[in-house]
């Protein structure tokens, strides 16, 4: 059984009726968290994928990691759908797990035989630019957040485990070997404690911003952690127009003037470089010439 809920439904449902007015779309792109492959053990994506296949549309499924264009960790999923009239090109497989992850990859093996059918990999090919440190989209004065006193920042480093702290201790050796300041992108969470209960650990890493959410309560914020190359620790939130740049927004891109909202903004968004790499790798491709790569399958 299908369950009719979220915001997918009434949205087809306009899809629908605009195709029985002639006026559908010729493609489309449908982006979720990763976990939509897996829910319900891909039978939510399966009804998606029949959804699309019975409107007399081709499809393709990408994981996309926002992390290939900004520094953060935001791996989505993207559903392109286009009118079957649109006839693309053939090419050889893509590599496995390019863009196709574990739980992907089983729920598009699981798709019902309609689905299948309509189902065309695409192998777009990946950015060779990397991302930008996180350090060059701080700001160095933000005006909408605080430091935090020194027992905060040593309330944080105490709720870290072993493993996170010893990252800290590296991230101290980079700052006094380069004599740069380390930044370092800090979340909370609830975790076992090995003896059958739960205690709050925050959490760091120096390469990737973690992936940004809706600000529905303080821990859901995440924190910037500076390590000075004197060892001097420093803590305090992301500003919201730090939050902006990463997800890849330019700073004359006005944002709302609450703090809650600018980052609610931000959490719900799309990373600006993955909707422009799918538009320059297949969306005007396909509209421009009704040619694109499809790998076999």
């Amino acid at each position: 059984r299908e369950t009719r809920s979220g915001a997918f439904w009434p949205f087809w449902g306009l899809i629908e009726a605009l195709d029985r007015e002639g006026r559908g779309p010729r493609l489309l792109v449908i982006e979720n968290v990763l976990g939509l492959a897996s829910s319900r053990g891909g039978d939510d994506l399966a009804a998606l994928a029949k959804a699309i296949a019975a409107s007399g549309r081709h499809f393709a499924a990408l994981a996309i990691d926002g992390a290939l264009f900004t520094p953060q960790s935001r791996p989505r999923l993207f559903v392109v759908a286009w009118d079957a009239r649109l006839t693309p090109a053939i090419a050889a497989a893509a590599p496995p797990g390019r863009w196709t992850p574990p739980p992907l990859r089983r729920a598009l093996e699981r798709l019902p035989p309609s689905a299948a059918a309509a189902h065309h990999p695409l192998d777009p090919t990946p950015p060779k630019a990397p991302p930008p440190p996180l350090a060059t989209l701080l700001e160095p004065a933000p005006p909408d957040v605080r430091w935090r006193s020194e027992e905060q920042v040593a309330k944080l480093l105490a709720m870290m485990a072993p493993a996170h702290r010893d990252r800290v201790e590296a991230a101290k050796r980079r700052a006094a070997a380069s004599g740069e300041t380390q930044a370092g992108a800090l979340y909370r969470r609830t975790r076992e404690d090995g003896e059958g209960g739960r205690v709050q650990r925050a959490e760091i890493r120096f390469d990737l911003a973690g992936c940004l959410r809706t600000p529905a309560g303080g821990s859901s914020r995440q924190t910037l952690l500076l390590i000075e190359p004197g060892g001097h620790i420093r803590a305090r939130l992301f500003s919201a127009r730090e939050v902006a740049r990463l997800m890849g927004l330019p700073d004359h891109y006005r944002l709302p003037n609450s703090y809650t909202d600018a980052y609610k903004l931000a959490g719900d968004g799309v990373v600006v470089g993955a909707a422009r790499f799918l538009g320059e790798q297949i969306l005007l491709p396909l509209l421009s010439s009704g040619s694109i790569v499809i790998t076999n399958r």
